[in-house]
């Protein structure tokens, strides 16, 4: 199946999902290993404000929505011919 630029094939949209999912195990492993580091230094009490994001992660998150959507456009933009 072929694709011109402009359109999206379901071959398009699978990869683009399999992307968003590849993408977005740095983001979560950014955010549980924010957690742990808190967690982990001495003399700390868990508390609810342990678990809001810091702006590193959301600068993580941001670049992640950022990335998903270059892919997306990319794909939208490219001819793809399939053998």
């Amino acid at each position: 199946m072929n694709s011109k630029s402009g359109e999206m094939t379901t071959m398009d949209w699978r990869k683009w999902r399999r992307n968003l999912l590849r993408f977005t195990l740095p983001p979560i492993a950014l955010y549980i290993g924010s957690i742990v580091y808190i967690v982990q230094l001495p003399g700390h009490i868990v508390s609810f404000n342990d678990f809001i994001p810091s702006n590193l992660v959301i600068g993580g998150w941001i670049v992640y929505f950022g990335s998903s959507l270059q892919d997306l456009i990319t794909k939208y933009q490219s001819e793809t011919k399939d053998a």
